[in-house]
């Protein structure tokens, strides 16, 4: 897999960007010429293995049949070993041309800037991006067309990644160029894993790292085709100085009228908890326990107060959308009727799971768990304590193994019926369908 490798807002690239730029800006002040200077020895001060900075111009090209500027290429070709075992680094790049294509891969990549004499043009804004058009050369990221803005006499225009020219505007401190929170809500709602050229996901940090001022942008998003992404990034607004704000979009979406968005921002409010939503998720958890699975829910609706949880834990119990949904609701059940399961066999287990292992292996010590397990009057938590066992995978344990030994011989063959009973009721679709593949897999297994 090649390493991301963002082209300029690498520091030591960006580095040579500014360096390069501050070079060109000084001479083409104080000539009208095409400047002169040996470009190769500023790219002499990055050189990375198997890698290369390259520059094309600057040169004087016609944009319009009254405007002309100045442009500048920045060329990077970037080569990585397919394995990790490849012997030493080679260099330099021309080096990497003699390897096989099988033990290298090539990444192409360009940005280009253009600069407009303010002196020359001082009105000139975003409307001449239309007429500038980048160089035909290959890219791996997507690059996108942007007007940076005015300053240093120029106005400037660049073909590059969203995060490296919002980072150079704010560098050079450009001013009345193009919106960065604007530009990267519409790369965050046209932003395509599989997309050729690839997506650095660079909206996503710009918006994060404006904080609350992205809200307004976000909220725009949500009747975007990329909903999920907004609230994605309005999620990750966890820090004191964004997560009021945050908090508050998202309560007043949960309970919006159009479902899509409501259904996003519980989604969100489920996978990072809040306390200002606790009202929220028990509404949530009184009417899909029994309905849909709420796993989450259940375990942290407990924890706020075990005892509002007491009507829904039965419907949980009647019809439970994952086992490990249906072992909590038992836990809390016998927590409630005063009759926990018993610390012994919680023990049991646990020297189960650790003397199975590779590291502390002992098998009398198992034997001993599984004796107390099979011994116990409490068969529906030895049934569950078994399930567990046999449905865990850890690398180097034998535990798997011991849980299927528990299942086959607990009295009157609770364990069957346990596994009959999640499999009457966990979906076939969604989450479930893992599960229930691996429940049936079990069940043909003890049924033999």
């Amino acid at each position: 897999m090649v390493v991301a490798k963002e082209l300029c807002f690498n520091a030591g690239v960006m580095k040579i960007c500014l360096t390069a730029l501050s070079i060109l800006l000084v001479m083409a002040c104080t000539s009208c010429s095409t400047p002169r200077t040996d470009w190769q020895k500023v790219l002499q001060q990055y050189n990375g293995p198997l890698g290369q900075q390259v520059f094309d111009g600057p040169k004087w090209v016609d944009v319009t049949n009254d405007i002309r500027a100045l442009t500048l290429i920045f060329r990077d070709t970037y080569w990585e070993f397919n394995q990790v075992q490849c012997g030493p680094v080679i260099e330099p790049i021309r080096d990497a041309k003699l390897l096989d294509d099988s033990e290298v891969w090539r990444t192409d990549n360009h940005i280009q800037f253009w600069f407009v004499p303010l002196t020359e043009h001082p009105d000139v804004g975003a409307e001449l991006k239309s007429a500038l058009h980048p160089t035909a050369l290959s890219n791996f990221y997507r690059c996108d067309m942007a007007f940076l803005g005015k300053g240093r006499d120029f106005a400037w225009y660049a073909f590059m990644p969203l995060c490296d020219w919002v980072h150079l505007q704010k560098e050079w401190r450009l001013k009345q160029g193009d919106n960065p929170l604007a530009a990267a809500i519409q790369d965050l709602v046209c932003e395509e894993y599989d997309a050729e050229p690839h997506p650095l996901r660079s909206g996503r940090q710009v918006l994060d790292e404006a904080g609350t001022n992205a809200i307004p942008y976000l909220v725009q998003a949500f009747t975007s085709t990329n909903a999920c992404a907004a609230f994605q990034v309005i999620n990750e607004f966890t820090d004191p100085s964004t997560y009021k704000d945050a908090t508050a979009l998202l309560l007043t979406c949960a309970t919006s009228s159009n479902s899509e968005i409501a259904a996003l921002a519980r989604y969100s409010l489920e996978q990072q908890l809040r306390p200002e939503a606790r009202e929220l998720y028990f509404k949530w958890f009184d009417e899909d326990a029994g309905r849909t699975l709420v796993f989450r829910l259940l375990e942290y609706c407990t924890t706020l107060d075990l005892k509002r949880t007491a009507p829904m834990l039965p419907r949980i119990l009647a019809a439970p959308k994952s086992f490990y949904e249906y072992r909590s609701a038992l836990e809390n059940s016998r927590l409630l009727s005063g009759q926990p399961i018993s610390p012994q066999l919680l023990k049991a287990e646990e020297a189960i799971r650790k003397y199975s292992g590779w590291k502390y292996c002992n098998q009398k010590k198992v034997d001993t768990a599984v004796d107390v397990l099979l011994r116990t009057d409490d068969v529906e938590t030895a049934a569950v304590i078994g399930l567990s066992l046999a449905l865990s995978h850890g690398k180097g344990s034998n535990s798997g193994a011991t849980g299927q030994t528990i299942l086959r011989n607990i009295p009157e063959q609770r364990g069957l019926q346990l596994i009959r009973r999640l499999l009457a009721s966990i979906p076939e679709t969604g989450n479930g369908s893992y599960e229930r593949d691996e429940l049936t897999g079990l069940l043909k297994s003890l049924s033999q």
